[in-house]
């Protein structure tokens, strides 16, 4: 590593010196951005729906399985 020197032995030009920086606009908001692209009419929106482990029929899931009765 290289200690930085001190600030008296700094040369700065001019015209870096009379420079102001605004501050922006506008803030970034802090979530996930919005999707931007729009879906076809052709293209499916899927919907997911639950499956069961142990029959693999639709709607419920393997903790509600009614299909195979529990052993005791």
């Amino acid at each position: 590593m290289v200690p930085i020197p001190d600030k008296e032995d700094l040369s700065v030009p001019n015209d870096m010196v009379a420079e102001i920086v605004f501050p922006s606009r506008y803030r970034r908001l802090a979530r996930r951005p919005r999707k931007r692209r729009k879906k076809n009419v052709d293209e499916k929106i899927t919907v997911n729906t639950n499956c069961c482990g142990r029959c693999g029929q639709e709607g419920h899931t393997r903790r509600t399985c009614t299909f195979f009765q529990k052993e005791k």
